[in-house]
């Protein structure tokens, strides 16, 4: 191998080299699992992926979000979830949960074991023991659907996240004695002619 063919085999493999690190420094970080809550928001949507797929041997007996079917709007109630389950891998810390819940309108008010999440209105858990969580929410002004969403999670107290089951819930609400929004179908642009 002559002098000019050495460098171009130095020059790829520099070039290789740079781009592979400069690739690594570009991937997101590993993900972890929050004792103190989630710090992203949206988690309702997928789930608490952080704990991989639910694990069948930790069994959710029930996931429930306990909310009235009308509120008046303007209100504040409370409102409460809770899950309960069974593990075959328990861990020492005993079963504990976790919680991310968002609200397509009103404002999510945090309750004593929950906090909101960083740059959101989602709320989530504040520690890992808990199973139940009570929380507040004030109804907007105009009538209409409200639907709640939300991810909770039964771990099964090992301190990691293996072994761990979650489930997505979902429930509406109707805001009424509030405003009206009416909806008025705007004329499409050949209209009249």
């Amino acid at each position: 191998m002559n002098r000019k063919q050495r460098f171009g085999c130095w020059l790829a493999a520099a070039l290789a080299t740079l781009l592979v690190t400069a690739g690594l420094a570009l991937l997101p970080p590993p993900l972890q699992a929050r004792p103190a809550g989630v710090s992203s928001p949206g988690l309702w949507k997928s789930g608490c992926f952080c704990h991989g797929e639910p694990y069948a041997g930790t069994v959710v007996s029930s996931a429930t979000l306990d909310l009235p079917l009308t509120v008046t709007a303007g209100s504040t109630i409370s409102l409460s979830a809770a899950i309960t389950g069974t593990t075959d891998q328990p861990g020492p810390l005993g079963l504990g949960g976790g919680l991310d819940l968002a609200a397509s309108r009103g404002l999510l008010l945090p309750g004593p074991t929950s906090r909101y999440i960083t740059g959101s209105l989602e709320v989530t858990h504040l520690t890992r023991t808990n199973t139940s969580w009570t929380l507040s929410w004030q109804a907007p002004l105009t009538n209409g659907p409200v639907t709640f969403q939300g991810a909770l999670l039964l771990a099964n107290g090992d301190g990691k996240n293996t072994y761990d089951h979650w489930v997505l819930i979902s429930r509406t609400l109707t805001v009424v004695g509030g405003v009206e929004v009416l909806f008025v179908p705007i004329a499409p642009f050949n209209a009249g002619s």
